[in-house]
Formats: C-alpha cells, structure tokens, sequence
C-alpha cells in the first residue's frame, strides 16, 4: 500500500473531523450527520474499502452518496481532502479536542474561540483560572467549576483509550503480522486480552523461527508515524494517531510463557510467582524452571497445572479473587462467551434514534447467528431521540408483524427502552406497558441528582411490576460522563428482591455495568442480559463487550438470561417478574 492511502479507520477519523468542523461552523444537522454516517459506513466495510474504490461501488452504500463516495476515494487514494484541509485551516490544531470535553458542545467551543480566542486545551485552563470564561454568555461560575474539573479528568485519562477503540485496530494488526514470514502463533496480549476497558497501548505476542522478518512486517507497515525501537526480539513502533504498538517475537518454545507473562496483570503475576516459589520453581516469560531445569509448557493452561492450579482465562487476572478460586478448584468452568448470547435484548431502529431499518437489523441479527432480536426504541420522553409516543408505539408493533413474516426464522420480541422519569415512574400508560414483551427502564437524564435522590428514582423503577431489566444502570459514559452517584448495594439487593435483571451494556462507549458491579451484582442475588445497544447493524457485535464484560466480573452462562432461547427467556422474566 502506498504511503499516502489512508486505511479505513484513517479515512473514517477525517471524515468525523469534517464533522466536528462543520458543527463549529454552524452547518446544517443532516449536513453533518452525513458525515458521521459515511464514517460508521466506511469502519463497516473496512476489510473490503480498497476493493470498493478500486470497483467504482461505493455509492451503492447505504448512507453514501455520489459526492461522499467522491471524497471517500479522494481520502483512500491521496491521504488528504481539500475541504478537510480548508477547515483545518479555519481553525487552531488543538480545537478539536476541546469537543472531547464532556461540558462543551460545538456551540460553546465556538463561542469560546470567537470571543476569547481559546482554541486548545491549554488556553481554556488558562481563561479559566483568570475568571474570563464565565463572562460569556451561556457559562458562568458553576460551568468553570465543571470545566476545571473536566479538564483534570481529561488529562487524567487522556493517555489511556476505550477498548472499543483500540481491540478492532489490535485485531486487525494481529491478523495482518499473521501472515508475516515464519509466524507459527500471535495472539493480542496485555491489556487489550484481559478486556481491560482502558488501554494505553498494544502488546502483541508471536512466535516464529526468525524474529526479525516479523518485527520488519510492522516496522514498515503503512501507519506506522515512528519506530521507537527495534532489536532482537521486539519492535516498539507508534501509530499516526499517537498509539504505541509493542511486537514481541520468540521461538515457539517459548510463546505461552511470554504470552501470559506480557498478558498480566502485575498483580496477578506478582501471586503465581509467590506459588511457584513455594513449589521450588521459578517462572518469567522465559519459561518455568525448576533449577536449572526448563520445564516444557505447550500452553497456558500447562503452566496453569505445573502450579496446581485450574486455568486462570485472561480477563480474569486481576487479583480480584480469582488466584484463590484457582488454587481451591472452586472457579467456575463456565464463564459466559459471546457464542453463549443467543438473543439481541436491547436495539434501536430508524423508529427512533437507531440508523437501520427495523427489518435490516433483524436480517442482521439473524445473519449472525441470534435466535430473536428484542425491539427497544426510546419511549416520548426522550424526545431528542425520537422517543415513541404510546400511538406510534402502536404503528411499530404492525410493522414487527410484518417484518416478522419477512423474516421468519429469528424471533422479533416486542419491547421499548422506556425512560425513568425523574420522580421514578415509567414513561409510558401500566396498560401498554403491560402489553410489551420486554421492558428496559433506564435513566437518561438528570444523573447528577445527590446519590440519596437517584437512588430512590431507580428503586422505585425496580419496584414498578412491569420492570424487566434495568438499563445501562450506572448511565456512564467511559470518559465523558461520570457513573451516577447510586448507592449500588441498595441497587442490586432490590433488584435480586424484585427479580429484575440487570443490564451489561456492550456499547464500547459504556460497558455498564463495570466487572466489579458485576461481581457484587451475582453475589447479591441478581441476573444479566448481555446486551448490544444496538443503533445500527455493525453494533450488533456489541455482544462481544457485553459478554466479555460480564464474564470479566466472573458471570457464568446461566447468570445471563440472554443465553436462553427465546421461549425460555421470556418465561424465565415471567418466573422472576411476574407482572401484576
């Protein structure tokens, strides 16, 4: 690949930066949400981008048309794009990362560059500690309170990405160094394998009989912005957008030891090595000696067992109990896996804020493999998402009749994703309610009330008899939105008492709830969906996250509904909730 075509996650990054340039600017809404889509659309097709521009088919997208096709080639084939550079230069390098700040929207940013001439982060600290930003119209001194403290979060997490960000790229380099001379195994490791929901960078772990055809693979891959290091064994190289990828190549004989050694965590380590030493051994990514003595280890479970200790899988080493478990046999051999989710329980379509129709998210969803797909657009009052009201709730329930006879072979579930108001009730008539097959009650606005006040809004939610799953139940948003204050031992306990379930949610942008609310969620009685929050047909391999995540907090298959068949779901929701 020539050195100027941008990739697909490239061209997708500049096409988003339009975006956020045109919303500084003011433009039209559709203008820009243009944009965004063509961006989703582009990351979509990323394994077959080149052969779409090479075919001349890119307009045969959906959400692209002629003039975006046009741009999208200019992008791939030339690394740049003349209306992307025209606005860049309208505006200072580091604005951009001012619309990353959860307080301010492109109208303040723009503000804040007009009328003070703060166009980086930098600068805003700087208007901040000198009283200026809170003379401008729309801010004042609460807005420089949130905003100092918003800029120490930012800087805070700043050095570390979401893993939704960061697993697809890792995944891709995996596959792509596979092919490279000589490679026997890779796997992705450190962070990134233990499903981490922050990463800083990429660690990768192969083998092969030479190392150096391999490290030269990613050394002179297009993309790659600088070599930090090269040696023997290792190359150390930083992406174009700041992110540092870590190759480590050994012969075969050593490639579980290195893998789980570059895996972690440190704490982790830190309690085998005090095992190994108690049993005379010593281990490191070198391999598991006794003496002098290189013991064989073919993979990790061996290492696992020369320990005497059960397999330990890699999302759950964090010295968060699972040494103990291991070492007294009591940890549990069936951990969810996303093959486990037969059933999508949380997905929008284009009937309110999702960007696929109802009977293309049902086609995909089957295509994956799911057995039924639960419908839950957004009730009214979530108006700034075409939330349903009670009439056109009614008109969506023909059409799932109708695509249901489209689509036969996945089952379509009634559902809706109705809002907690902020006294607690549900947004939508008991009598319709009562009438929806699935129920997800969730919080999306007013997060920031006291922790008492919160927490007796959603207890009430848990109380309502038509409450099946409690949605997103923390609302945060991973390093834009802080969880909301719950009192989450009350939480759980009336959940468990209620038999209401709790939500996993795998949008990469959420993974509520955390592992850690997933583990004291199961010891207090309660059960998850693993659910995509689907908004489109791509987001559909949310379930990846979800399961992942929940299986991070030590979830076995029968704790996740969705694991059930269709029938089997819905009785079981019945069993635990029945409404009265």
């Amino acid at each position: 690949m020539p050195s100027d075509v941008l990739d697909a996650t490239a061209v997708a990054r500049a096409l988003r930066d339009v975006s956020l340039y045109l919303q500084l600017q003011g433009e039209n809404a559709f203008k820009v949400r243009a944009y965004d889509l063509a961006a989703d659309r582009v990351l979509g097709v990323s394994d077959r981008l080149a052969a779409l521009v090479s075919a001349g088919s890119l307009a045969e997208l959906p959400n692209i048309g002629p003039a975006l096709a046009e741009k999208i080639v200019t992008l791939h084939t030339t690394g740049s794009l003349p209306l992307l550079e025209t606005l860049r230069a309208a505006y200072p390098a580091g604005i951009l990362e001012l619309l990353q700040l959860p307080d301010l929207g492109p109208r303040k940013v723009a503000a804040l560059w007009t009328s003070l001439g703060v166009g980086d982060v930098p600068a805003l600290e700087q208007a901040l500690r000198e009283g200026r930003v809170r003379a401008l119209k729309g801010f004042g001194e609460k807005s420089e309170t949130r905003l100092l403290a918003s800029l120490e979060r930012h800087r805070t997490a700043h050095a570390r990405r979401r893993l939704g960000e960061v697993l697809p790229l890792a995944t891709a380099l995996k596959e792509e160094l596979r092919r490279a001379p000589g490679v026997v195994r890779i796997e992705v490791a450190g962070s990134v394998r233990r499903f981490c929901e922050l990463v800083s960078d990429v660690d990768i772990v192969a083998s092969a009989p030479e190392a150096g055809p391999v490290l030269e693979v990613l050394a002179k891959r297009a993309g790659v912005a600088q070599v930090l290091a090269q040696g023997d064994s290792k190359c150390s190289v930083r992406l174009t957008d700041g992110l540092q990828v870590d190759l480590r190549v050994l012969p075969d004989e050593d490639f579980a030891t290195a893998l789980h050694h570059f895996t972690g965590s440190k704490a982790h380590h830190v309690r085998l090595r005090g095992r190994a030493r108690d049993l005379g051994l010593t281990i490191s990514e070198w391999g598991v000696f006794r003496g002098e003595e290189k013991l064989p280890v073919a993979d990790e479970a061996e290492l696992y067992r020369l320990l005497g200790m059960a397999y330990v899988p890699p999302e759950l080493r964090e010295d968060a109990g699972e040494f103990e478990a291991a070492l007294s046999g009591t940890l549990s051999k069936d951990l969810v896996e996303p093959s486990d989710i037969r059933g999508a329980v949380h997905a929008h379509t284009t009937w309110s804020d999702g960007r696929a129709s109802l009977l293309d998210m049902a086609r995909a969803a089957l295509g994956r493999g799911l057995e039924y797909f639960t419908v839950t657009d957004h009730s009214g009052a979530a108006g700034y998402a075409g939330g349903l009201s009670p009439e056109r709730l009614r008109q969506q329930w023909r059409e799932i009749e109708l695509v249901q006879r489209q689509v036969p072979d996945i089952r379509l579930l009634r559902g809706l994703e109705v809002d907690i108001l902020e006294d607690g009730s549900l947004d939508l008539p008991d009598a319709l309610l009562q009438e929806l097959d699935v129920v997800i009650a969730s919080v999306h606005v007013r997060h920031g009330q006291d922790a008492r006040a919160i927490t007796e809004r959603v207890l009430r939610a848990l109380d309502h008899p038509c409450t099946d799953v409690l949605g997103h139940p923390t609302g945060r948003l991973l390093q834009r939105r802080d969880p909301a204050p719950l009192l989450m031992d009350e939480v759980f306990a009336r959940a468990a008492e209620r038999g209401v379930a709790l939500e996993v949610n795998g949008n990469p942008d959420r993974l509520d709830l955390h592992p850690g609310h997933v583990r004291a969620a199961l010891a207090a009685g309660c059960q998850l969906v693993a659910s995509v929050d689907a908004h489109d047909t791509e987001a559909l391999d949310n379930v990846r996250y979800a399961a992942n995540t929940a299986r991070k907090g030590g979830a076995r298959r029968s704790d996740v509904l969705n694991t059930l068949g269709p029938d089997a779901f819905l009785r079981m929701l019945r069993e635990r909730h029945p409404r009265s």
